[in-house]
C-alpha cells in the first residue's frame, strides 16, 4: 500500500463571520490565492463554500418570436464562461498548471 504524505492536509483554516456568504467566499478565495503563491504549497482546497448558481428563465413566446432554441441559449452562455487549460510550467522545482478563466464579472462603478 502506497501512502502519499503530500495528500494529507497539514493545516485546516476555518473562516466564519457575521457577513453574507458571497463576501465570505471572496475572502476564502483571496486567502487561497495568497497561500498557493508560496512555493512550498502544492494545493489549497476551499470546502464548504456555496457555489453561486445562475438561473435562466425563458419566455417561450419571446424565444419562438426570436427564432431561438434552448441550444442557442446554452451555447451563448457556455461560450462566455470558459476555463482554458494552458499547460504546466516548472518554477523552482514545482510544477504549476496554467489556466485562463473567462468568467462573468460584475464591476462596481
Amino acid at each position: 500500500m502506497d501512502i502519499d504524505l503530500s495528500e494529507i492536509p497539514i493545516m485546516n483554516i476555518n473562516l466564519s463571520g457575521d457577513i453574507d456568504l458571497n463576501r465570505l467566499k471572496k475572502y476564502a478565495d483571496a486567502a487561497k490565492d495568497k497561500i498557493e503563491s508560496f512555493k512550498e504549497i502544492t494545493r489549497v482546497d476551499v470546502v464548504g463554500a456555496l457555489d453561486r448558481e445562475i438561473q435562466i428563465n425563458v419566455d417561450m413566446y419571446k424565444m419562438q418570436a426570436a427564432s431561438l432554441t434552448f441550444g442557442d441559449i446554452q451555447r451563448a452562455v457556455s461560450s462566455e464562461n470558459v476555463v482554458i487549460l494552458g499547460g504546466n510550467i516548472n518554477l523552482q522545482g514545482m510544477s504549476r498548471s496554467i489556466r485562463v478563466t473567462g468568467e462573468f464579472k460584475i464591476l462596481n462603478r
